[in-house]
């Protein structure tokens, strides 16, 4: 194609009220063929790729801040067991963040009221599908409708004014105290070499392994996003997608995973080959990988 069409529209707080800094992205259904015929979007690859572009999205967040404010982000200490952890603005209290959490409060109180109601039912917990499922009614039941427009400074105006009421009048101060008051400095020339490339996409694969047997690259992406803003905070954006970018690519290369897919039986002609040489009828991103240990440990289970 010629490329995506989309429009980002960024939302400055939740439908509680509560302070939520986000970005919503619509992306056109249609798009433009290299041939200039106009088609319909396969969305396919976007869906799968999905959980990747929520890493990159959060990554990019933390490393914009941290470049222009200096703030550092750390994992939430009550996250869930084997769900990946909710990173905050290390040094904003807690019980300041949980005040302005209404939006999760209720999702997670409605959660488990439908949870109860399930057990109560059927004898026993929920599965996983039908605990997502629960979730999601959850969602759907608590979702407030759109409140009338206001401009950023009265949602401010309105946000301290409640921060004040119930933490105390030195509350914004309590807050901006996570803030140092300048830009971060830069990360050291060594921290991209390709030594750290190598463990990274090391430790990536190895991370995504203890959860899969087989992965894409968008899972490996995933991993390497999470991977670069917990050990390289201080990255600057540029350089971050850069190592990004060669991290996942070393990590899905024959150094560390092992390709799961039969070769085609067919040479394609150009006709039906892809700018980048990839044939028409393969879809982006949907090849898979394992690797070595995994192959090793089936061996020995079989």
């Amino acid at each position: 194609t010629n490329g995506l069409i989309a429009a980002a529209f960024e939302h400055w707080d939740s439908r509680a009220g509560d302070p939520n800094l986000h970005t919503h992205v619509a992306v056109s259904s249609k798009v433009q063929g290299k041939d200039g015929k106009w088609r319909a979007l396969d969305a396919r690859p976007l869906y799968a790729m999905k959980v990747a572009a929520s890493e990159t999205y959060n990554t990019a967040f933390e490393t914009h801040l941290t470049a222009r404010l200096g703030v550092t982000f750390t994992p939430r200490p009550d996250t869930t067991a084997g769900r990946e952890p909710v990173r905050e603005i290390t040094g904003v209290p807690s019980a300041m963040i949980a005040f302005f959490s209404r939006r999760r409060a209720a999702i997670e109180a409605r959660y488990a009221e439908l949870v109860r109601d399930y057990r109560a039912a059927h004898g026993h917990d929920p599965g996983t599908g039908a605990a997502y499922g629960l979730a999601r009614q959850a969602n759907l039941d608590t979702r407030q409708g759109k409140k009338p427009p206001r401009s950023l400074d009265s949602k401010r105006t309105a946000w301290r004014e409640e921060l004040q009421e119930r933490f105390g009048t030195d509350a914004v101060t309590q807050v901006m105290k996570a803030v140092p008051g300048g830009p971060a400095a830069e990360a050291p020339a060594a921290l991209a070499c390709a030594a750290d490339h190598e463990a990274l996409a090391e430790r990536a694969v190895a991370a995504v392994a203890t959860r899969r047997s087989t992965w894409t690259v968008w899972n490996i992406r995933a991993e390497v996003e999470r991977l670069l803003r917990a050990e390289i905070p201080f990255l600057p954006p540029e350089q971050h997608r850069e190592t990004a970018d060669a991290v996942t690519a070393l990590a899905v290369s024959p150094a560390f995973c092992l390709s799961c897919e039969a070769p085609s039986p067919l040479d394609e002609p150009p006709e039906l080959r892809r700018p980048d040489g990839e044939s028409v009828f393969t879809r982006h991103g949907a090849d898979r990988f394992t690797s070595q240990a995994v192959l090793d440990a089936e061996a020995r289970l079989a």
